[in-house]
């Protein structure tokens, strides 16, 4: 059965995923999924790896401010199952109306860092 949804985040054009989810891709991201649906609302959802080198500058792209928790529990579910099976992890959320996005980076791995990024909207 296939996807109920149409992506509409193709991988050839990840300047619309950025602009849908209110974040920039850092210059070493190697981007590994992307997802966009929705209907009435809609959803955004990416996981690429990065330079820890490019922590700071990725973040002060993103609407997440610092500081981001290496221990607090992620609210998004998918993003929460994720979290259990990562040695370390930083986490944080920006919420407005209508607009959520979730940041999960996995930092066990020194030499790249792995960044599964959330957006609600509505």
């Amino acid at each position: 059965m296939g996807n109920l949804f149409k992506d509409n985040c193709a991988t050839e054009t990840p300047s619309f995923t950025e602009t849908v989810a209110r974040f920039k891709y850092p210059a070493t991201a190697n981007i590994l999924e992307k997802r966009c649906w929705g209907m009435q609302g809609w959803y955004a959802y990416t996981k690429f790896e990065m330079a820890p080198s490019d922590l700071q500058s990725f973040l002060d792209r993103s609407l997440v401010r610092p500081p981001l928790s290496g221990t607090g529990v992620p609210y998004d579910t998918v993003l929460l199952e994720v979290s259990k099976t990562l040695k370390s992890y930083l986490y944080g959320k920006h919420e407005e109306v209508e607009f959520q996005q979730d940041i999960l980076i996995d930092t066990s791995n020194p030499e790249k860092y792995v960044v599964y990024l959330n957006v609600l909207g509505g």
